[in-house]
């Protein structure tokens, strides 16, 4: 990417847990607590110990924000770049 112009350019890959928007949210809460629950536990933690990466807990508004940010900044590379939706 610094190669193309970008050189401020970082990336990751990420994954999360999803459910339908129409969820209500104590049950998104109570999701959103057994993962972090799960992620704390010691089989939790040795899972990402043995991982070459790094885990990123975040909850549900937290994890929105960080989604709006990535799509804003994909978008201005897509728009840079002349990509267009098909």
């Amino acid at each position: 990417m610094k190669e193309s112009g970008f050189a401020d350019f970082e990336t990751s890959v990420w994954s999360a847990f999803f459910v339908r928007a129409d969820t209500p949210n104590d049950v998104v809460e109570k999701l959103a607590a057994a993962m972090f629950k799960i992620f704390q536990s010691d089989a939790g933690k040795a899972y990402h110990a043995s991982l070459p990466s790094s885990a990123m807990m975040m909850g549900p508004k937290e994890l929105g924000e960080f989604q709006l940010k990535e799509y804003t900044r994909f978008k201005r590379v897509a728009d840079l770049a002349g990509i267009k939706p098909e």
